[in-house]
């Protein structure tokens, strides 16, 4: 839907095989999702909490909701939390919750795995908004300044680079605050957040 030509330097699944088979691949993809859950072998009680989190997560409340709010274009700073929240936060979140909810997490746990995946993808934007400014082309696979030929807004429209920047290490400092109570058992998802900090493609 941001129409872009390149996606990693390979072409765009629309500009491939055309718009209808793209369209008609993500409808796949998002039905295979409930159909790996629902032959998961776990308890049933898991696997319908399991559904329910997909389900909304993907829905009017999530990233199809998301999606929405970015093709009429966020308008407030407010708007632009919100949509992101619902969009790169929630297929973040959503894997985060289901990876707790099958390892057994208890509440607390749940909360901060939460809130590490929720402010993880907020910085996953940033720093694709940032890239999109100031990354390097053959590394991205795609062309920067696409969205400020789009008309897009972003964390750069309302920050600046700086504030973008500043943001960006904001959130990543919380996400990984987030896992202290897990100790040395966090150690790849703090390694994650390091990396999607520095991240150039």
């Amino acid at each position: 839907m941001d129409n872009d030509d390149l996606r990693r330097g390979m072409p765009t699944n629309h500009i491939k095989y055309g718009e209808a088979m793209a369209l008609l691949a993500g409808d796949t993809l998002l039905n295979y999702a409930f159909e790996n859950i629902a032959n998961a072998k776990a308890e049933p009680k898991l696997i319908v909490e399991m559904l329910k989190i997909i389900s909304s997560a993907s829905g009017a409340n999530g990233m199809i909701g998301g999606q929405v709010v970015d093709i009429q274009g966020a308008k407030t700073y407010e708007e632009l939390i919100t949509m992101h929240k619902m969009k790169t936060g929630e297929l973040i979140s959503v894997s985060a919750k289901v990876g707790a909810i099958a390892s057994g997490a208890d509440s607390p746990q749940f909360e901060k795995i939460t809130a590490y995946a929720e402010n993880l993808g907020l910085a996953f934007q940033i720093r694709d908004d940032l890239l999109d400014v100031e990354g390097d082309e053959e590394a991205l696979g795609k062309p920067i300044g696409s969205d400020e030929v789009s008309g897009k807004c972003t964390f750069v429209n309302f920050l600046g680079i700086d504030g973008a920047k500043l943001a960006l290490n904001e959130y990543t400092t919380r996400a990984k605050q987030s896992l202290e109570i897990f100790g040395d058992k966090a150690e790849f998802l703090l390694d994650l957040a390091d990396y999607l900090l520095k991240r150039q493609k």
